[in-house]
């Protein structure tokens, strides 16, 4: 089967040999190190925001209870049921991730 995709308003068609070598340049270390890299920032991010919303105690930090019961909330509800603008964050988080997943089809496209 070919795939179409389109990239920056370029069509590409994928067949499933070119899909297997997209899977084995995913595997490769190059990706995965820029992925976690990626990843740490939006942890390391999240983390910071979460500190700045809490209070610190001899303890550790408090988180408010407000904010414990709307991310609760958010744990607890499938991303379809979430509101648009809960959805528009997780996409703004995944939009990141694309520089990196174009990079890999770029790969793809150059040794075609």
């Amino acid at each position: 089967g070919i795939i179409i995709c389109i990239l920056r308003k370029e069509l590409i068609k994928i067949t499933n040999e070119d899909l297997r070598e997209i899977i084995e340049l995913l595997k490769q270390d190059d990706f995965l190190e820029k992925a976690s890299a990626l990843e740490h920032e939006r942890w390391a991010g999240w983390q910071a925001y979460l500190f700045s919303k809490s209070e610190w105690t001899k303890n550790g930090y408090l988180i408010p209870k407000t904010l414990c019961e709307r991310w609760q909330r958010q744990i607890d509800t499938p991303y379809e049921k979430l509101s648009e603008r809960e959805k528009e964050e997780d996409r703004k988080e995944v939009r990141k991730y694309i520089p990196l997943l174009e990079k890999v089809l770029n790969q793809l496209a150059h040794k075609m």
